[in-house]
């Protein structure tokens, strides 16, 4: 069975919207998959370009991606959740993809972005599809059920807390079926711009809170 998704966007960028949703239609997700932009109150054009491309949107009034992925997933209900930046391809059949590897057992479902070696060999995911539940209840990293992301981070090391938690918990698969292109400047596949430096700039901070975390939770079942 195919469950439904819903999909969070932390929006940042113009002329995004029309492609990243094309995309999503033509994947075959139609009806299953429905996406959220998350916008701070300073996007309000970019807001109006994803509702005109058949988004919902949600305001979070914050610039960092933690927040905003927290946010859209209060405002959502599908049975799962994927988190993915404007900056992906969906592949076809992603979705039922993500839902044979989960089956019953597994509650976060990593993809293959196509470009990040840990994320093909299948022990990483930057992008990644969590039950509602399993968040509600456990919470996508260590220390806040209900949250998919931890709020102490402005971006990088996220995913790195969901995965490890998620391997802790016995929870993690890795769906190498279920292709999400990451159009990324590391993969040759854009340019560089402000909002992908704008997150590099942070990269130390963010280590260094993961570190933090990871020698407190790191050990913990």
């Amino acid at each position: 069975m195919v469950e439904a998704v819903d999909i969070l966007v932390p929006v940042m960028r113009s002329g995004m919207a029309a492609p990243f949703m094309r995309s999503l239609l033509e994947s075959g997700s139609a009806g299953r998959a429905f996406v959220t932009a998350i916008v701070d109150e300073h996007e309000n054009p970019v807001a109006r370009e994803w509702l005109n491309a058949g988004a919902g949107v949600v305001a979070a009034h914050h610039t960092r991606m933690p927040p905003k992925v927290n946010a859209g997933f209060r405002a959502t209900h599908q049975p799962w959740v994927l988190f993915v930046g404007e900056d992906v391809l969906f592949h076809h059949g992603w979705q039922a993809a993500a839902m044979r590897a989960a089956g019953d057992r597994f509650h976060v479902v990593g993809t293959n972005d196509l470009g990040h070696p840990k994320v093909v060999a299948g022990e990483h995911a930057t992008h990644m599809l969590l039950r509602r539940t399993y968040v509600a209840e456990c919470g996508g990293g260590w220390d806040a059920p209900g949250s998919v992301m931890h709020e102490g981070l402005f971006h990088w090391f996220a995913d790195d807390e969901i995965v490890c938690a998620a391997k802790q918990r016995g929870v993690w698969v890795s769906a190498p079926e279920c292709v999400i292109e990451h159009m990324h400047p590391a993969w040759g596949k854009a340019q560089p711009d402000d909002v992908y430096a704008l997150g590099a700039q942070h990269e130390a901070a963010d280590r260094a809170e993961f570190e933090r975390r990871y020698a407190r939770f790191g050990s913990a079942v």
